[in-house]
């Protein structure tokens, strides 16, 4: 029908032929080669998508705890600094009393020893006043060189 007149394609009978051998390879490759193919690329793809998934489950729950982490930390720098006040306040009352009780203690100890001074004045006056008349007469008695 189509004759060969010096174009690129010759169409004759055996185009059926070469079609029909090509058929059956395509159904052949397709069932044996193209579809396993596609099975292990879409199992692949799906392998993939749950590894994401498990990554980004993984990742939400990582940044979740990192804020927890960031929560409780806040907190406790919080309460440490709390604590720190706390117990500084009580050491600079602490320190309060201690120097008020040092100072009571200093003027008591002051007060002390100012009373047992006068004690040991008033008792040295005394001995004075009862020994004045002797230590007279004996200095009028060295002094004259006879007894008074």
């Amino acid at each position: 029908m189509f004759a060969s007149s010096g174009s690129l394609v010759d169409l004759d009978s055996t185009i059926f032929i070469q079609l029909a051998v090509f058929l059956f390879i395509f159904i052949i490759l397709r069932s044996l080669l193209f579809k396993p193919i596609a099975r292990l690329i879409e199992a692949r793809h799906q392998a993939t998508e749950v590894t994401r998934s498990d990554a980004e489950a993984i990742e939400r729950e990582a940044t979740q705890l990192n804020e927890e982490v960031t929560a409780r930390l806040a907190k406790v720098r919080a309460e440490a600094t709390a604590e720190r006040s706390r117990l500084e306040e009580q050491a600079r009352q602490q320190q309060r009393e201690l120097v008020i009780n040092a100072r009571e203690e200093a003027h008591k100890l002051a007060e002390e020893t100012r009373e047992q001074m006068d004690r040991q004045a008033a008792e040295a006056k005394q001995y004075l006043q009862n020994e004045i008349g002797q230590i007279a007469s004996l200095v009028a008695h060295k002094a004259l060189g006879r007894t008074v």
